[in-house]
């Protein structure tokens, strides 16, 4: 499965008479990824999450792939598999697998 790549920007869209934006959308140059309305603080918190998806991801896998390197330099004689045993890895794969959909 493939996602728009990052990096993902927040686009401010009118305002509401208190000055907050009525709605915020999520976009790579043109293509839009996400909108959410009405602005209440907690979607700006939000809309940052989602426009740093790409970039979340990226550092998930990069950790899995570092911790398994030191699990398997810590743990003598360990296998792939021993290390895809440990609960932080575990952890990483299942992110991982949800926002990939492998």
């Amino acid at each position: 499965m493939n996602f728009t790549p990052g990096p993902w920007t927040i686009v401010e869209y009118g305002k509401n008479p208190d000055g907050t934006p009525k709605f915020y959308g999520i976009m790579k140059g043109s293509i839009s990824i996400a909108n959410l309305g009405y602005c209440a603080n907690e979607n700006a918190a939000n809309a940052r999450l989602i426009s740093a998806a790409p970039e979340l991801l990226g550092a998930c896998k990069n950790a899995r792939k570092a911790l398994a390197v030191a699990l398997l330099a810590a743990w003598e004689g360990s296998t792939d598999d021993d290390v895809s045993q440990h609960n932080r890895i575990k952890e990483l794969d299942t992110v991982i697998a949800k926002a990939t959909a492998i």
